[in-house]
């Protein structure tokens, strides 16, 4: 029977797809937010959240005054619950990232003890801000849930286990916090669990992006215990990669079995003045703390004296629905697969509906199709950013519009796949080009198998479900040809399951990367529409125009939208960047901006502007910057006073103390190695990194000192006798000077400072020891 007899069975098929589609990303979706009237044992976000009102009201960067403010109420907030608390108060020291960073830090400890703890659960989450935002999301939600989790814990039963709440110092500036506790304090010896949260983000579902390695007893228990779990090995396999780091990653490190939880959507009001209580999305903080209390709960009546495991592979196959088994189990399944791949091409080929020619010809196709797409895409993208650059003074050049690219790059994507292979469908038989793209996936499989083994699930399942179905219309004869509908339905039921597995990761990929990288989510979808080949052409079969038609018009809306909402303004504010430099050493001053494009504020700075690197102010760093000349400011310079100097064995032990006179939050320090030196001792702690000593890039040794304390910083240096040490001090404080010659609009409403080192006067003062 020829297909336009089928046009009503097509049109089902095409509009389930589409309706599957939009319906996955539905159920990925974090639960309702819960009122305040709830039960007192239960988690509500109506009452978490009046602990972010009143933490996240400012910009809390550790060392501020209103960093102090935020710490005193979690230590009120705690103490009223009853909970055993304190503060660590130390000088955190590590080498991260190629940079030795020092921080004076205030971790906070409140412990719910238990009836019978050998081993503790403990929950992590930072009370510190990037230095303009308020961090509502990042990592306010965090703090709040870990307080109304204490709160809903104090009217349930008791737990056998300690609860610890650990809120973290200095996560922002290198995960200095937790470093401190990991290396000083006696509780870490105590804890069988970590629980650590964070946003990328103020919305969307919190997903458990990181667990430990050896995780197969800690998911199955967290199987056991989270309400609505959602978390995949294939984001564990990734992240582990990649050289993004949270405050999870110092106890990972240290040997600790946990999870790490985050909310990605909303990723432009990451690290932003916008990130405040009323953009948090109360239901991603419902989320978060379902995750606390349902973990504090569970592992905190159980032995967790060993949690290690051989790891394990999870997914969410449909919505919160979380699927766990053995890592092993891949290896069957990974055969089984290959006997599925093998007897269909050999049923196929046998029933003259394949060819080995035509098997080519589709892979061949299928492959040059995905670069060529990625190839326009990566165009586009680059299009889009020259057109807006703007675009670029955020992460990855996600602007406020980008759920617009979202579906603009999908209509693009699909626009494209379908008008190639709707070309194609005329010349080859579309069961071919199913079975090409299969016999890619099968090279994805093996690799995946390889080199990301828990990953491989993502391929395994989808080819499963696609090759049964081919061996099922081959083996009762379900054709285009003849048995049409049975053909279509058969299909249809084994590309349902990979649609709700594909298409909330194609997003979350897109929302994480957007303009910067969106070949990642283009990719995806590109290998998604491979297994939905057998549905092209039933909508090709409805009319070979319709859906490039709508893939164009849904082009055109998005790229209209997105352009209509491109421009900034008070609720979509532009972030800005211009920095005061000063060089006390040789009385000059520049402006200097890391956006090379003046907007509409910080133009008044740059009337005769250069593009330059500031090596001058921070050596060794290639970046360039915006800059211009500035009026000279009388700033106060640092204070380097001598407390001892000696020489023994032919070496000299120079003692002293730095301290800020205008109280500057930050300092960057440069010893210059002519010095020899072979130690350094902070505030009394030695610097045992060898790299901090060896690295040969810079003739400088470099570290940075956040949170630099009234009294100063104590310095013991060891070099080689009779040398001097040159010490290159840059300050760095908050908010732009004023005196003669300097005057300057008021930022409008419509822009706001960015995270990096903005709205600053930096003080450069080189001294010799």
């Amino acid at each position: 029977m020829k297909d336009k007899n089928h046009i009503f069975i097509n049109i089902i098929v095409v509009l389930v797809v589409i309706i599957s589609a939009f319906y996955s990303l539905y159920l990925f979706s974090p639960p309702e937010a819960v009122s305040k009237d709830a039960p007192l044992s239960s988690f509500s976000a109506d009452r978490a959240m009046r602990h972010v009102r009143e933490m996240c009201q400012k910009p809390h960067s550790i060392g501020t005054e209103e960093h102090g403010r935020v710490r005193e109420y979690i230590v009120s907030e705690a103490k009223k619950l009853g909970l055993s608390t304190e503060i660590q108060k130390t000088t955190a020291v590590q080498y991260y990232r190629h940079v030795l960073l020092t921080a004076r830090v205030h971790n906070v400890i409140a412990i719910l003890k238990g009836t019978d703890s050998s081993k503790g659960v403990l929950i992590v989450g930072h009370y510190d801000s990037v230095l303009h935002a308020p961090g509502a999301a990042d990592d306010g939600s965090a703090v709040a849930a870990m307080l109304e989790t204490a709160r809903a814990l104090k009217h349930s039963p008791p737990l056998k286990n300690d609860i610890i709440f650990l809120f973290t110092d200095g996560e922002e500036i290198g995960l200095m916090g937790a470093k401190a506790f990991v290396d000083e304090h006696p509780l870490f010896k105590n804890i069988g669990i970590v629980f650590n949260l964070e946003a990328r983000g103020n919305t969307g579902t919190s997903v458990t992006f990181e667990v430990s390695s050896e995780n197969g007893w800690i998911m199955k228990e967290y199987a056991k215990a989270v309400p609505y779990p959602f978390a995949a090995s294939i984001m564990y396999e990734v992240y582990k990669r990649m050289p993004n780091d949270t405050d999870f990653t110092i106890f990972k490190k240290a040997g600790c079995s946990g999870f790490n939880a985050a909310f990605v959507e909303g990723f432009v009001n990451y690290h932003s003045m916008t990130d405040t209580p009323g953009n948090l999305n109360p239901q991603s903080l419902q989320h978060q703390g379902s995750y606390i209390l349902s973990i504090a709960n569970h592992f905190g009546n159980i032995t967790i004296d060993n949690t290690k495991e051989t790891d394990v592979v999870f997914f969410n196959p449909i919505g919160s629905w979380l699927v766990i088994y053995p890592g092993w189990l891949n290896l069957p399944l990974v055969i089984f697969v290959l006997i599925l791949y093998a007897l269909y091409l050999g049923l196929g080929i046998k029933k003259k509906r394949l060819t080995i020619m035509g098997i080519l010809g589709g892979f061949i196709i299928y492959l040059s199709s995905i670069v060529l797409i990625c190839v326009i895409s990566w165009l586009v993208q680059n299009g889009i950013k020259s057109l807006y650059p703007h675009y670029g003074h955020f992460y990855s050049y996600n602007f406020y519009n980008v759920h617009f690219y979202f579906y603009l790059f999908a209509g693009l994507v699909v626009g494209l796949f379908s008008v190639l292979y709707f070309l194609l469908f005329s010349k080859f038989k579309a069961e071919n080009l199913l079975a090409g793209a299969l016999t890619l996936f099968m090279v994805i499989m093996i690799f995946l198998y390889l080199e990301m083994s828990t990953a491989a699930y993502w391929v395994i399942f989808p080819l499963i479900f696609i090759l049964l179905a081919g061996i099922i219309s081959l083996f009762f004869n379900f054709s285009e040809d003849k048995k049409y509908t049975g053909y279509v339905l058969i299909f249809l039921l084994a590309v349902l399951p990979v649609i709700f597995l594909y298409v909330p990761l194609i997003k979350m990929l897109f929302v994480v990367f957007s303009l910067g990288m969106g070949f990642v989510g283009v990719l995806l979808l590109l290998l998604l529409l491979g297994f939905l080949i057998p549905q092209l052409k039933a909508a090709y079969n409805i009319n070979k125009f319709a859906l490039p038609v709508l893939a164009v018009l849904v082009v055109v809306a998005a790229f209209v939208g997105g352009h209509l909402n491109s421009v900034p303004n008070k609720d979509q504010p532009l972030h800005s960047n211009i920095i005061y430099c000063l060089d006390a050493d040789r009385q000059q001053a520049v402006w200097a901006s890391g956006y090379l494009q003046p907007d509409d504020w910080n133009r008044q700075f740059f009337s005769n502007p250069r593009i330059e690197p500031l090596n001058d102010f921070l050596p060794g760093i290639t970046k360039t910057y915006l800059k211009n000349d500035a009026p000279l400011v009388n700033l106060p310079v640092p204070v380097v006073k001598i407390l001892a100097d000696d020489v023994e064995d032919n070496k000299r032990k120079l003692h002293f103390n730095l301290s800020s006179s205008r109280q500057a939050n930050t300092m960057i320090l440069f010893f210059h190695k002519s010095a020899g030196i072979t130690g350094i001792t902070i505030d009394g702690k030695p610097i045992d990194h060898e790299r901090f000593y060896s690295v040969e890039e810079s003739g400088y040794h470099s570290m940075f000192y956040w949170a630099v304390p009234p009294e100063g910083i104590d310095f013991v240096i060891e070099c080689e006798a009779e040398k001097t040490v040159q010490l290159l001090v840059i300050e760095g404080k908050l908010g732009l000077p004023a005196g003669p010659g300097i005057e300057y609009k008021p930022m409008p409403s419509h822009i706001i400072p960015d995270m990096e080192f903005s709205h600053m006067s930096l003080l450069k003062k080189t001294f010799i020891l």
